[in-house]
Order: structure tokens, then C-alpha cells, then sequence
């Protein structure tokens, strides 16, 4: 069984490739993958910190996702 970090990632990774969030399109906020998500938002981070680390995304502080 994948754990909730996996499987928040996996589907923010499909939305993605889907091009559910197109290029420069900024993703939801933190808050809002912690409401649809049910998880805390250090969960929300870890996830998009990775997703940032691998290049699908860019983060900056301040100007959101």
C-alpha cells in the first residue's frame, strides 16, 4: 500500500502530464491540496518539494507554485 505522500504525488504528477496545469499555470495553494487532500501541510510540502526537486514544477516564495 502506497503511503499518502505517494499517492498525493502520483496524482499531482498525472494532473500534470495530463496538462490539467499547463505550462506556467500555477497549481492550487498549499491550502487548498491540504482540503482536497485531507493531509496536513507538511505533507503538501514534502510532496511538492519533490516534485520541485525532479523539475516538474517550480516553486517560489511568495509567488506561489
Amino acid at each position: 500500500m502506497k503511503s499518502s505522500n505517494e499517492q498525493i504525488e502520483g496524482t499531482l504528477r498525472e494532473r500534470i502530464h495530463a496538462r490539467m496545469y499547463g505550462p506556467g499555470e500555477r497549481l492550487p495553494t498549499e491550502l487548498a491540496l491540504t482540503a482536497e487532500f485531507g493531509v496536513s501541510r507538511a505533507t503538501i510540502r514534502t510532496v511538492l518539494t519533490r516534485l520541485a526537486n525532479e523539475g516538474l514544477i517550480v516553486r517560489r516564495q511568495g509567488a506561489g507554485t
